[in-house]
This record gives structure tokens, C-alpha cells and sequence, in this order.
């Protein structure tokens, strides 16, 4: 019930209940008002809820590229082309602050944010070929990044916050020492026609996997900066994708750009395809525990699978077309955010 686009409306149910009363007072069984009654506190459950349907943040002038979630769950950081990084108090759900960088032209071009592991600092990437770090105590910009050519499209910070990779355009991978700013080497693999779509630390910082629109996924040695592996041409296809390194599989958009499946990192062999949207899928999350994937898109939806079997377990149509997921690291909501440069909070559970 709750996976339905349309449900019946609770304010119709409870009319007719009032009709039926009216019209045939003797005749209603109690045990009968008692069933609606119930039906009416479930649809109400149900029923997306104002507070789901009504932006968290109105936050960017263009769609939003990216979220990141703190790691107590308290804050978030949101981009855009356009209007740079946004910093949020997630329960006044005011802005802290506002990250002006990577600005080509009038635009600062953001494309990727995330949070250290101690929440203190916030790593940023974009067009400009820059990865920044900010003290989001002070706002300050405490470190650029500046040894990519092109555009930067992803950036991921180890579990013990000492490294970054940056995955950019032109098919460059780096590897970083956050304290330093030092950059420890260029993982070479992918094809320099191509954008990188995702880099991955595994959690003990020794290894990482990345993705490319060369349709290759790649793990690295990041000891001696050498290629362990890759696939390619097998199930991922390029586009929206997420890894969880630790159990070896990930998630991405199908060929059909509609679908959504499931594949094993180190063979490319897929082993689910899950099928809901109507539309493009533009992006795609796991939960912190990896066993369920969030997606959204071009059709508005946002879904929720088991990724074990497949199956559906939640679905909650927005008022924009999705761009962007972050889980939160109790793994019970979300926030995506939408063509329209809004924020949403979707409880998930």
C-alpha cells in the first residue's frame, strides 16, 4: 500500500464513513467502523506526508549535483553549477554557510562535496579542475587542490580522513595527503577520452575502486599506486553508480538508462536487474549497511529496493525530477535533491 503513487485519499474514506453513519445508523456494524477506522490510520501512514512533499531547502538557483550528509547526522552540504556549496544545520534548517569556488565565468561550478570522518572539514570539486577543503568552523578555504586539467567530477575521503581521491575528466584519478595538500600519485588505467563517475575508498584505506563513461570499473593498490583490476563492458554501463567496497558489489543504471541493477565489482557479473522507473534513473545511493539501494530520477520517484532480493520496499513520488541522494548514517532517511534546486527529507523507513 504504502508503495503506491496514488492512494485512496483518507479525506474521501472518512466522508464516506460519515455518509454511511448518516444513511443507516442501525445497520452498521461496529466491528465494520472499527475496519475503516483502522484503514483511515494506515492510509494516513501511508499517505506522503506534507512534510515530505514540501522542499527541506530551497537552496540552489540549478539543479542540485550533489549531498552529503555528516557523519553524526546533524549538517549537510549540497552543490550546484551554478551557485557553488551550501552548508545546512539540518534540524533549524538554516544555512551556515555558503562555499563560493570553482568558478568558470559567472558560475561556480560544484560538482561533488563531501564531509571529513571527524565532520570538521568539507572537500569540494569542479569545473575548474580544483579540489578545496574548508574549515566549516570558520568558512575559511583552508587547501586547493590544483594539479587536474580538467573539470573534477568526484571526490572520496578515506575513513581515517588523511587521503582523497579526486576522479576528474580526461579519465585522471589522484591520490592526496589531506594534511599536506602533496599529491602522492595519478592512477593510471582509464581511458583519457572519458569522465571519471565514481572513486570509492575501501575502509582501510588500502585499496579504492573507481568508474569511468569508459564503461571500466578499476581497483587500485593504493600502496604503490598500481591497477589490481578491471572490467569492462560487462554491467556497468556508465552513469549513476554506487559502490560498497567492503562486500564487493554495487549498484548503477541499466542500458535502458531506466532500470536499476545490481553487479559484482570484481567480475562485472550482474546479478539483479530491478525495474520501476518510467524514466531516466540520474541518481543512486546504499544504505551505510549496503542492503538496500535508494534511486531517483527523471519520473520524480524516489525507490527504495531490498538489495538482496530486488523487490521494493518503499517508493515516494516528489514534485521535481531527482538529482541527487544522500543517506543519512542512521540509514531511516534521506535527502534528495531535485532539478528545481530544492532539498527534500524523505524518511525512509
Amino acid at each position: 500500500l504504502c508503495s503506491q503513487a496514488d492512494p485512496p485519499s483518507a479525506g474521501g474514506l472518512l466522508s464516506f464513513v460519515r455518509n454511511l453513519k448518516m444513511q443507516n445508523r442501525s445497520k452498521v456494524p461496529a466491528v465494520a467502523c472499527i475496519g475503516l477506522a483502522f484503514a483511515l490510520t494506515l492510509l494516513g501512514a501511508c499517505s506522503p506526508s506534507a512534510a515530505d512533499l514540501a522542499p527541506f531547502v530551497r537552496g540552489h538557483g540549478a539543479w542540485v549535483n550533489a549531498i552529503a550528509v555528516s557523519p553524526d547526522d546533524s549538517r549537510a552540504l549540497s552543490s550546484s553549477e551554478q551557485d557553488g556549496t551550501k552548508y545546512w544545520d539540518i534540524g533549524s534548517q538554516k544555512e551556515l554557510a555558503h562555499f563560493n569556488s570553482h568558478k568558470i565565468q559567472n558560475l561556480y561550478a560544484t560538482y561533488d562535496v563531501a564531509f571529513t570522518p571527524d565532520g570538521v572539514s568539507a572537500v569540494t570539486c569542479g569545473q575548474d579542475g580544483v579540489v578545496e577543503i574548508w574549515n566549516l568552523g570558520t568558512g575559511a578555504s583552508v587547501r586547493r587542490l590544483d594539479k587536474h586539467p580538467w573539470g573534477v567530477n568526484r571526490v572520496s575521503v578515506s575513513q581515517k580522513g588523511d587521503r582523497l581521491l579526486s576522479a576528474a575528466q580526461g579519465g585522471r584519478l589522484n591520490l592526496w595527503e589531506r594534511e599536506t595538500g602533496s599529491l602522492l600519485c595519478n592512477l593510471v588505467g582509464h581511458e583519457s577520452a572519458y569522465g571519471l563517475t565514481k572513486v570509492a575508498f575501501a575502509s582501510d584505506g588500502k585499496t579504492a575502486v573507481s568508474a569511468s563513461q569508459d564503461r571500466s570499473v578499476r581497483t587500485w593498490d593504493l600502496s604503490n599506486c598500481s591497477q589490481l583490476s578491471a572490467v569492462q563492458g560487462k554491467a556497468y554501463v556508465g552513469g549513476p553508480v554506487a559502490f560498497s567496497v567492503e562486500r564487493g558489489v554495487a549498484a548503477s543504471r541499466g542500458k535502458d538508462h531506466r532500470s536499476v541493477i545490481t553487479w559484482e565489482i570484481a567480475s562485472g557479473r550482474e546479478l539483479q536487474r530491478m525495474v520501476r522507473h518510467t524514466g531516466e534513473v540520474h541518481a543512486i545511493a546504499l544504505s551505510p549497511d549496503s542492503q538496500r539501494i535508494i534511486s531517483g530520477g527523471e519520473d520524480k520517484r524516489l525507490v527504495v529496493w531490498n538489495f538482496a532480493s530486488g523487490k521494493v520496499e518503499f517508493e515516494r513520488t516528489l514534485p521535481t525530477e531527482i538529482t541527487a541522494i544522500a543517506v543519512s548514517n542512521s540509514g531511516s532517511w534521506v535527502l534528495a535533491g531535485g532539478k528545481d534546486g530544492a532539498i527534500y527529507r524523505i524518511s525512509i523507513l
